[in-house]
C-alpha cells in the first residue's frame, strides 16, 4: 500500500469513536501529529492545509493509530522540489466525427464522388 501512497497528499475518513459511530472526513493533519511525518501545504479558499504524505510503514501505522481507516489520494504526486506532478488522460467517449470521415465513408465513394450525389 505504501508505494501507492508515496508522494501523494492523503485525505482520510476517521473513526475515532469506533466503527459503530459516524466517521468524519479529515484533510488537515491533526495538531498532535509527530514531526517526523512528512507533510505538504495545499492552499484552499479557507487557507492552507497541511496534508500528510505517507512514504513509509511508520506513517501508515500512525494513520491507523488515529483511526484513519479509509485513505484517499489524488492521481498526482509531489516531486522532490514540492511541485505537483500531474498525469492527464482522456477518459471520456470519443468525439463525434463528421459523417464523411466515418468508416462507412470510403465505401460510399466511387471515382471521387459520393454515391447518390
Amino acid at each position: 500500500m505504501v508505494p501507492h501512497l508515496a508522494g501523494r497528499p492523503v485525505t482520510r475518513l476517521r473513526w475515532p469513536e469506533g466503527t459503530g459511530h459516524a466517521p468524519f472526513f479529515a484533510k488537515d493533519l491533526e495538531a498532535g501529529a509527530p514531526d517526523w511525518l512528512r507533510r505538504r501545504a495545499i492552499d484552499h479558499s479557507s487557507g492552507a492545509k497541511d496534508y500528510p504524505l505517507v512514504d513509509d510503514v511508520a506513517g501508515l501505522v500512525y494513520l491507523a493509530q488515529v483511526a484513519s481507516l479509509e485513505l484517499h489520494t489524488p492521481q498526482w504526486r509531489f516531486d522532490a522540489a514540492g511541485s505537483r506532478r500531474f498525469v492527464t488522460a482522456r477518459a471520456g467517449p470519443p468525439r463525434p466525427r463528421p459523417r464523411s470521415r466515418t468508416r462507412c465513408g470510403p465505401r460510399r465513394m466511387r471515382r471521387g464522388r459520393a454515391v447518390g450525389t
